[in-house]
């Protein structure tokens, strides 16, 4: 019963953080074109656009020279200390107290360690993917919601303005 639980846990983990990488994947990296931009507006966003994706690949080329780096060293630590966990957990005293090798209780367990550290690394791999992706959707994001910031607090000084001006002349007739 508790092996299903957890199974099911992790099945259901995994389905939901695929689901969340499906998601952030279908966002647009392009910025649209609002209404009353103005053509100079049009393409100051396109080159901000082309100046994010250009950050965007600079940024995943390194994490992904960082994670074959990182990834060599950890494949030797899984294997040297995985054969070393085989060796010493395989010798077991039996019920005379004397030792004797169970090569299947040390496969098991090296198999545990293993599996563990493959799946360390399988998400940091997941993450350090997703980074640059997630990163890159927030600043466009981001850039397109201060533009329209910028538009509206232009638009509201100037309203301010005119509105302060026409208090102004008429204080002073």
């Amino acid at each position: 019963m508790a092996s299903t639980v957890i199974f099911t846990c992790g099945l259901i983990g995994c389905l939901f953080a695929g689901f969340l990488f499906y998601t952030v994947s279908q966002v647009s990296l392009d910025s649209t074109v609002e209404e009353g931009e103005s053509a100079t507006e049009v393409a100051a966003n396109k080159e901000s656009d082309e100046d994010l994706k250009e950050i965007y690949e600079i940024i995943r080329e390194g994490a992904q020279s960082f994670l074959w780096a990182e990834y060599q060293i950890c494949f030797i630590f899984i294997v040297a200390f995985g054969t070393l966990i085989l060796v010493l957990t395989s010798r077991v005293s039996n019920a005379v107290g004397e030792g004797e090798w169970q090569w299947n209780i040390g496969a098991l367990t090296a198999l545990s360690f293993v599996v563990g550290g493959l799946t360390s690394i399988l998400s940091g791999y997941i993450g350090k993917t997703l980074f640059p992706v997630v990163t890159h959707v927030s600043r466009a994001a981001c850039a397109s919601v201060r533009t329209t910031h910028a538009h509206t607090h232009i638009h509201t000084h100037a309203r301010t303005h005119a509105y302060m001006t026409d208090n102004t002349s008429v204080r002073q007739e």
